[in-house]
């Protein structure tokens, strides 16, 4: 599991992965937060054509104490002939969640062959702190018999929306792997309007990789 990352066949950029989670089309002010130098130079240098970035995804925030993926796999995301074995995106997203309390990993299980199987929180600081809450809320929606008109329309109007992103649900699907751990950090950092509304208002919930077992194997053999 601790084996270093292998190289991919070809060059590859997730930007415009990251662009279709985050919304296309939506036109956010940006806040006037610094930019990670390093991280968004190699942002550019990876991405093979202009025509795969936009302002959304093209730089990015950077927030003190809180790491990317270059500094915790000395790498960005989606960087070129480098694939992320299931252990290394695990260690990055459990480093996320150590710095920062917009973000919290939960272990949901063991693949068949005993590999772990996770799932990310991001919000921001109060709905992770209230996390159980929500979920009851939820739960009584999914089911609202025996509830009353009042009762449903209270709820509702506490409840956020909570939205799951998924990566590698087949082994040959390499990108989103990468892509969702640099989504998960700017979830959870990104201070401008656009992306505060999505993290005061939803859950996003990330599962990097679906099938992991086959993810690994992708690995060994890309």
């Amino acid at each position: 599991m601790n084996r270093p990352a292998r190289r991919a066949g070809r060059p590859c950029s997730w930007s415009l992965a990251l662009v279709l989670v985050l919304g296309l089309g939506l036109s956010p002010a940006l806040a006037q937060q610094k930019v990670h130098e390093e991280y968004t130079k190699k942002i550019l240098e990876f991405t093979t054509d202009p025509h795969f970035a936009t302002k959304y995804v093209n730089y990015l925030p950077f927030a003190e104490g809180v790491p990317t993926p270059l500094e915790v796999l000395g790498r960005i995301a989606g960087a070129k002939d480098v694939l992320s074995y299931s252990a290394d995106v695990y260690k990055y997203m459990r480093a996320l969640a150590a710095a920062t309390p917009r973000v919290k990993v939960f272990d949901i299980g063991k693949t068949e062959e005993g590999r772990d199987w996770i799932v990310v929180a991001v919000a921001d600081e109060a709905t992770i702190r209230d996390l159980d809450k929500y979920k009851a809320i939820n739960a009584k929606l999914a089911d609202p018999r025996g509830l009353s008109e009042d009762e449903v329309q209270s709820l509702l109007k506490q409840a956020k929306p909570i939205y799951w992103a998924t990566g590698g649900l087949h082994s040959g699907e390499t990108g989103s792997v990468e892509m969702l751990m640099e989504l998960a950090y700017r979830v959870a950092v990104d201070e401008s309007p656009f992306v505060k509304a999505i993290r005061e208002n939803a859950i996003t919930l990330i599962t990097p990789i679906l099938e992991v077992d086959g993810r690994d194997k992708q690995v060994d053999v890309a």
